[in-house]
């Protein structure tokens, strides 16, 4: 009975521990994405992409009816009308890494090792991929931004990485980093701060004790064309976007 009840507890637990990773990964990296644009715009009238193409596949998560509390993974490659050796090289790097985050998870299909027991259940692969664009398209500026991340829901693990890419169409050449913030005066003060204001709102809301000090941070622009920030929490060594009061 013991036995029973210990395999009971630790069921819900795995449910639990599931249904928050679930939520973390939605706020954290799907949802920001939503709000930026679902339809990879260029900006608030909807106009269409400029100079970027996007083509997309999908994977499903749960089993066959049932609600896992994960919807559909789509995957979205990337292509351009721009003759540049320079640009075309980045973007297929990006869509390797896209291809790969979709065959990962197609292909993580057996469900029977031990760990995946107690959600063999819920889901048809034992590891999800994510690939969530944002894209900046206008006539004289690229801005693309991919977050992949890997979740093995059988483990409970995750982790992520980021690539952005900057291209200045007019004269046609990458961009770094720091020419993006020279060019729309960005200062690394205002990106700690913005940050630390975020990490503290966040500490007050969810009642924890959030590191400050933040050591990775990237500029990115969103598909409307503002200026934002990916900072890595070092807790649970996550991306959270936050934006700063300044446009391209």
């Amino acid at each position: 009975m013991k036995s029973k009840i210990r395999t009971i507890g630790i069921t819900i637990i795995s449910i639990l521990l599931l249904v928050l990773i679930s939520i973390i990964i939605y706020n954290v990296v799907y949802l920001p994405s939503i709000k930026e644009d679902k339809q990879l715009t260029n900006n608030e009238n909807n106009t269409p992409v400029e100079h970027l193409s996007i083509d997309g596949k999908s994977l499903e998560i749960c089993k066959d009816g049932v609600d896992c509390g994960f919807g559909t993974r789509n995957y979205y490659t990337i292509s351009t009308d721009i003759v540049d050796e320079q640009l075309t090289n980045v973007i297929d790097d990006l869509n390797t890494k896209i291809n790969n985050s979709y065959t990962r998870s197609l292909n993580a299909t057996d469900m029977t090792a031990s760990e995946c027991s107690n959600v063999s259940n819920l889901y048809q692969r034992s590891i999800m991929t994510e690939s969530i664009l944002n894209i900046y398209d206008s006539e004289n500026l690229l801005g693309i931004t991919l977050i992949s991340s890997e979740s093995n829901l059988c483990l409970f693990t995750n982790i992520q990485e980021i690539d952005i890419v900057y291209y200045d169409v007019s004269n046609k050449k990458l961009l770094t980093e720091s020419e993006v913030k020279a060019n729309y005066s960005i200062t690394d003060e205002e990106i700690v701060t913005a940050i630390t204001n975020d990490i503290n709102q966040r500490s007050a809301e969810e009642n924890l004790n959030y590191t400050t000090n933040v050591v990775e941070y990237h500029v990115y622009i969103t598909s409307a064309g503002e200026i934002g920030v990916y900072y890595r929490q070092p807790e649970d060594n996550l991306y959270y976007s936050i934006a700063l009061d300044k446009k391209v």
